[in-house]
């Protein structure tokens, strides 16, 4: 143990408490992404968090701050991660916890091994590197760079580095303010990091307006809509939860007819906020990724586009739908329909 706590400590004066750094820290953190974000907190909290893990023995601090993380994880993702998963969004929840956790763990090994400036780009390095394999599985959900989805002139960037780009300058602020805390705060010493990381800031910002001022898109364009499928996961848990079912694929096999009754109403809820949405003159309507499930018996009313009401109107129905086999009635599958 030993030789553990000896590995990735910051040998600097820590005059603030650990626990005022962990508090502080995973407030800014719980607002950083998922359900309730505030854009700033996002560059803030790892000022605090880097802080708090690189100072003092690392097990103890890795262990509760995993667990801390974890905690947040579930109410940050709240409605985000469909509770109709079932246990496996709790296996979700952490696997989500453990992404956002993993660079601060390695951040800890390596960050006093490697000397200089060059040690702040450990963190945001690393934040991208675990965003990127993410996206092989999961898509990008849980990406720092979602935080600043309002901060146009930031997200110009996107155009040259993808999103990868966003997250690494947001995080890297935190680090290099760190890296400014273990100086002391003695900017005369460090200037020419401080101004190089500024510089590149002022650049990206000072690009990314100019290019909303300048470059003005030339193609048409048409109007797309979607919608939050809130009254129909209203129904959905309501159903559930008077069956005392956890999901349904759970109802699927104890209650099929229950199941279509459900699926029924969130059907005709469904096609109801589509054909409004189509009447205010969308001409491309995306529904919600993962929107409904549908019998097998009932897939054609849903791929069929003679049975498409909207279909004169050119509007597109783009549903991801899970089907409900008869033979199989756990199982669901995913399609993909455009009618």
């Amino acid at each position: 143990m030993s030789l553990f706590n000896k590995i990735g400590s910051v040998q600097t004066e820590n005059k603030v408490p650990s626990y005022f750094l962990l508090l502080v820290g995973m407030f800014f953190f719980f607002f950083s992404c998922g359900r309730w974000v505030i854009p700033l907190a996002t560059w803030i909290a790892p000022i605090f968090l880097l802080r708090y893990s690189r100072v003092g023995k690392p097990f103890k601090r890795l262990i509760l701050l995993l667990i801390l993380i974890s905690i947040s994880a579930r109410f940050m993702l709240l409605d985000i991660v469909p509770s109709l998963l079932g246990p496996a969004m709790y296996a979700l929840i952490f696997y989500y916890a453990l992404l956002w956790f993993i660079p601060y763990m390695v951040d800890r090994f390596l960050y006093s091994n490697i000397k200089g400036f060059s040690a702040t780009l450990i963190f945001p390095a690393i934040n991208v590197i675990v965003e990127f394999l993410n996206t092989t599985f999961l898509g990008s959900w849980g990406s720092f760079a979602y935080s600043q989805s309002g901060n146009l002139p930031l997200l110009q960037i996107m155009s040259i580095t993808g999103m990868w780009g966003v997250t690494f300058l947001v995080l890297w602020f935190g680090s290099v303010i760190n890296f400014i805390w273990e100086n002391n705060f003695e900017i005369t010493k460090i200037k020419k990091e401080v101004v190089l990381y500024c510089s590149i800031l002022l650049f990206v910002l000072f690009f990314g307006g100019a290019r909303i001022l300048f470059d003005d898109p030339e193609s048409k364009t048409v109007r797309i809509d979607t919608y939050t499928p809130a009254k129909e996961f209203a129904t959905y848990s309501e159903v559930l939860n008077s069956k005392g079912i956890s999901s349904s694929l759970e109802l699927a096999i104890k209650d099929r007819k229950a199941l279509k009754e459900m699926l029924d109403t969130m059907h005709s809820d469904m096609l109801k906020s589509t054909r409004n949405i189509s009447r205010s003159g969308a001409k491309i309507i995306l529904w919600p990724e993962g929107g409904t499930r549908v019998l097998m018996k009932m897939r054609r009313i849903f791929s069929n586009p003679q049975r498409n009401s909207q279909r004169k109107k050119r509007s597109i129905f783009y549903p991801l739908i899970c089907l409900c086999l008869k033979r199989i009635p756990a199982l669901m599958l995913r399609i993909n329909l455009l009618c």
